[in-house]
This record gives C-alpha cells, sequence and structure tokens, in this order.
C-alpha cells in the first residue's frame, strides 16, 4: 500500500498559520501548523484493498429437500457437520466431526449484493449456521424466507 502526500489542508502547505489560529496570539508571528508540524505536507494513507467476497450458506424455507438451487449464484458445496458434547468426567467439552451434508453457498461481496438478493427474493433472514465450518466458528446462513415454517 503506497501511503499519499499532499499539502496540508490546514495551512494550505505553507507550514504556519496566522497568529491566533490556535487561539490567543502571542506576537503578530505566525505560528507553526499544528497540522503538518511546519512540514508543509501530510501524509494521506490510502485505501485497503477491497476484501475478499464473503460466503454464505444459503437455504429457501420452501425447499424441503434441498437439492433445487435456493437462488441464483448458489454453487453445491459439502458442509461439514460437528457434534460437541461434554463427557461427565471433563470440564471441557469434546468436538468432533460427524458428516459432511450436501448444502448451497454464495458469495457477497458487499452489503449491497445482499440488499440486491432481497429485493430480489424478497424477505430473508441471516442466521447462525446449524452448520459449523470448524468447531466453535460458524458461518453465516441466509435462508429466503418465501414459506411459512415454525
Amino acid at each position: 500500500m503506497n501511503d499519499v502526500w499532499q499539502a496540508c489542508p490546514v495551512c494550505l502547505g505553507r507550514g504556519h498559520v496566522p497568529a491566533g489560529f490556535y487561539g490567543v496570539a502571542v506576537g503578530t508571528n505566525p505560528e507553526t501548523c499544528r497540522t503538518c508540524d511546519g512540514a508543509t505536507v501530510i501524509v494521506r494513507p490510502t485505501l485497503p484493498a477491497p476484501r475478499a467476497p464473503m460466503r454464505f450458506y444459503v437455504v429457501r424455507t420452501s425447499a424441503r429437500s434441498g437439492d433445487d438451487s435456493p437462488c441464483e449464484g448458489a454453487v453445491r458445496v459439502s458442509v461439514p457437520r460437528w457434534d460437541t458434547t461434554w463427557p461427565v468426567d471433563s470440564l471441557l467439552p469434546l468436538t468432533r466431526r460427524i458428516e459432511d451434508k450436501p448444502g448451497w453457498e454464495i458469495e457477497l461481496a458487499t452489503l449491497d449484493d445482499l440488499l440486491a438478493l432481497e429485493r430480489l427474493h424478497g424477505e430473508i433472514m441471516l442466521t447462525s449456521s446449524p452448520y459449523q465450518s470448524e468447531p466453535r466458528v460458524g458461518r453465516l446462513q441466509i435462508e429466503i424466507y418465501d414459506d411459512y415454517r415454525e
């Protein structure tokens, strides 16, 4: 990431401001700019590179079997499932991988993409996924809420 140098916006690249600019004037001599410390320029960091798209599990309430794609752009994935039990003689839980289930996943790069999905399909719910991508670290799930369920 390269930083960008620009003229100080406070002193307009002069390195000093009029006497009394920061409060009570002591004499009539200009004061050193506190923003650039008299250097006449400041460093403006560049914006970070765009983040990679977020992945969400996606389901459709009306899709009972889950065999059909819940929405355009969803891809079929194998979703690992985990089970956590508390052994009687232990203070720590035991987490183990139990099985993989077929599921659907979608990549969204921005909040605007999520809002576009909502406009296209109607009401959606964003919840913690019942599936776990690894122990105790969940991935969010988008449910396209197009049918009744309890």
